[in-house]
């Protein structure tokens, strides 16, 4: 069995083809591995760090960046770190990990892999 989640988004860059004509959108896919294996998900603790952990990728996957070719608004910043925090948790299918993001502040309710 894995101890690791890798998270994934898939963000649009924009290109700049050149100075004189518009931006070009391609999707890229930027991953980011978290490794729990140190953690025990039956507990408040392990999962209390194990959020944070998740929280700290996600903030790094979805970051603002100040490259000229890789432009995000602070919405585009927001909602990447929304999504992408979610399906982690989802994906991680630990009760006590998901209580826990539900508790600190998730504004949409989710369901986990078993009960999908």
């Amino acid at each position: 069995m894995s101890r690791s989640i890798t998270l994934a988004v898939a963000v649009s860059l924009a290109v700049l083809a050149s100075a004189h004509t518009a931006a070009a959108q391609q999707p890229v896919r930027v991953t980011e591995r978290v490794i729990y294996a140190d953690l025990d998900l039956s507990t408040a603790k392990g999962a209390q760090v194990m959020l944070r952990r998740v929280k700290a990728a996600v903030a790094r996957i979805c970051s603002q960046t100040r490259s000229p070719v890789l432009v995000r608004s602070d919405a585009e910043v927001a909602r990447c770190r929304s999504v992408t925090l979610q399906s982690a948790v989802a994906s991680l299918d630990a009760p006590l990990v998901t209580a826990e993001y539900a508790r600190v502040g998730n504004p949409r309710p989710m369901t986990t892999a078993a009960a999908r």
